[in-house]
């Protein structure tokens, strides 16, 4: 579901200090308001459809590396998983209301409003937000062209 680690965003605004189980129920409850998933006729908490469990862990991860939200909310008994806090950097991601790169479908639906964008264009925002959120540097860019080295090179400096 492409839409994951955009509902995870939402959730996290309204639950700095949570369990998994509690974000995956509040996640579950976005994507039913959203009609992106059915809504589940069992009495109880509304629950993620299993088939949706991975994506939701494999953007949650995404998400710690990213340093939105580390396990464990202190030192009295839950500083470890499956207790989530969202970090001060999180904070202010979740909280300003705008959209960021670590929530590309979102970022790209915001894009999309000020100018419509091809296919390619596409492409190349997602290839730049995932380069962004996994901290690569910016291969374009003169600085590193300068310093960068071949085969038979010494760097310049």
């Amino acid at each position: 579901m492409e839409e994951m680690r955009s509902l995870l965003s939402q959730a996290l605004r309204h639950n700095e200090k949570t369990q998994v189980s509690q974000l995956r129920t509040a996640v579950a409850d976005l994507a039913v308001q959203k009609e992106l998933i059915p809504r589940d006729p069992s009495p109880g908490s509304q629950r993620l459809l299993p088939n949706l469990y991975a994506p939701f862990l494999d953007e949650l991860w995404g998400l710690i590396i990213e340093g939105v939200v580390v396990p464990g909310w202190d030192d009295d008994g839950n500083g470890a998983w499956p207790f989530l806090r969202v970090t001060e950097y999180g904070k202010r991601c979740v909280e300003s209301g705008e959209v960021t790169p670590h929530d590309p479908e979102g970022f790209l639906d915001a894009l999309g409003r000020v100018r419509p964008l091809d296919a390619v264009e596409q492409r190349f925002v997602r290839q730049s937000l995932d380069a962004y959120r996994r901290g690569l540097p910016p291969c374009s860019s003169s600085e590193n062209k300068r310093k960068s080295v071949t085969w038979h090179e010494q760097p310049v400096e």
